[in-house]
């Protein structure tokens, strides 16, 4: 969206101008009726309601059941619904809702109190159109890069510190106090190779010694043989003195 949205009416269905891609915000500032049930806010395919386009994500603020749910519609089907880690919108509220396009997922919060992280089911690259339906009045609806004159980085948005530009100026990786540090020469070197020659190669596998072989079978059969003749001549003696 080129300006921001002052007052629209509800329901409004308005297109998102260029992409709602990765580091993009959008801010949505309302207030909730004093008999206020239930009201969504979809980042739809399309503008169609009836039959609904698909919705990338819906969140659903159910004030009398008191939870938000974020779910996502294709092809006709709902799939399975999540629910927000708090409800900060109560009935006869101001709030400001902020939605945060991350690269696989959604971030929702409302009233700077983180909402849900919800993940991408379906590509931010379909996203046209917002959609806002229900007991709601919508003061203002602002992109970020409206909001803060230039499009948000993904560092700001996030709230992480960016990437240093000068990787020589950082300190070395550190694991239990103990400085690491890796160098050229701490790459291990291969052993040295040694060719064959011809007459290496081709030279007849050795074989073992007979002489080297122990005697241990020669005495087991010795051994064998003194106690079978010792048995026949016993066997002879019984039988002679029988």
């Amino acid at each position: 969206m080129e300006q921001p949205i002052i007052d629209p009416p509800i329901p409004l269905v308005g297109p998102i101008g260029g992409r709602f891609s990765p580091g993009k915000v959008i801010r949505i500032k309302g207030a909730v009726p004093s008999i206020a049930n239930r009201f969504d806010i979809n980042l739809q395919c399309g503008p169609q309601t009836a039959p609904r386009d698909d919705i990338v994500l819906q969140i659903a603020v159910r004030i009398l059941d008191g939870f938000i749910a974020l779910n996502s519609l294709q092809n006709g089907i709902w799939d399975d619904e999540l629910k927000g880690h708090t409800q900060p919108i109560k009935r006869a509220d101001h709030f400001e809702m902020v939605i945060v396009c991350d690269f696989n997922k959604f971030m929702v919060s409302i009233n700077d109190q983180l909402v849900c992280d919800y993940p991408q089911r379906i590509h931010y690259d379909r996203i046209t159109h917002l959609v806002i339906e229900g007991e709601v009045t919508v003061a203002e609806i602002s992109d970020g890069s409206q909001a803060s004159g230039k499009p948000p980085s993904y560092s700001e948005v996030v709230n992480v510190p960016p990437y240093p530009q000068d990787l020589s100026a950082t300190s070395p990786p550190t694991h239990n106090s103990a400085t690491v540090t890796v160098t050229s020469d701490s790459s291990p070197t291969a052993p040295e190779l040694i060719p064959l020659t011809g007459a290496e190669l081709n030279a007849p596998l050795s074989k073992p010694d007979k002489k080297s072989e122990p005697m241990g079978r020669v005495g087991i059969f010795v051994f064998f043989l003194v106690n079978i003749i010792l048995g026949i001549l016993l066997l002879t003696w019984v039988m002679f003195n029988a």
